[in-house]
């Protein structure tokens, strides 16, 4: 199962690097610093940790040995299907993001609104994708690890949504407000 959860994730970051490199190329100048250093750093930080706990999770490092579990196969399968899940949402989200994307909390001048594809069940698709996929991971490795810096990761993203909500609000007015009315944060409701 590892190997499959390897090959999705090799699969996946060549689709999620081209988004970002596309959404770049847009040559908008965004501030990082307005979603606030502490928050830009502790994010850019539990990311780097939870990439490298996969890695080690995946190569079995001593370092990540206090942390494992032993799921067994179901709970593996469990895993990978939430892994396949997650890496199709955020190639959906890509893709109906499209150049919107930003590694920030500043919204492009160029943006267009976006209310359709993941985004018509959840504002934040991206984040509860990455939740989903470090989960998975942890599930697939039999190692908590990577899912816990996850949660950290998933923790600073909700922290700094107010902040990125305000700059949508700028941005799009009266629309972004019926949409944030209509649409939860992370967690899908039937919408209306």
């Amino acid at each position: 199962m590892r190997f499959i959860a390897i090959g999705i994730l090799a699969a996946f970051f060549p689709i999620a690097i081209h988004h970002r490199l596309r959404a770049h190329r847009m040559g908008d100048r965004l501030n990082r610093r307005n979603e606030g250093i502490g928050l830009m750093a502790g994010l850019r930080l539990a990311g780097a940790l939870a990439a490298a706990a996969t890695w080690g999770a995946f190569q079995d490092a001593a370092w990540t040995q206090p942390f494992d579990f032993d799921g067994g196969w179901v709970t593996g399968a469990a895993g990978l299907l939430l892994e396949i899940a997650s890496t199709l949402w955020l190639v959906w989200m890509f893709r109906t993001l499209g150049t919107n994307l930003t590694d920030t909390v500043e919204t492009r001048a160029s943006a267009r609104f976006v209310c359709d594809g993941p985004y018509r069940f959840i504002r934040n698709p991206m984040y509860a994708g990455v939740l989903g996929l470090t989960v998975s991971l942890g599930l697939v490795t039999g190692n908590a690890l990577p899912a816990l810096f996850g949660m950290v990761v998933f923790a600073f993203m909700a922290i700094r949504t107010p902040i990125e909500e305000r700059f949508l609000v700028a941005r799009f007015g009266d629309t972004y407000w019926e949409y944030m009315l209509r649409v939860p944060r992370f967690v899908p409701r039937r919408v209306r």
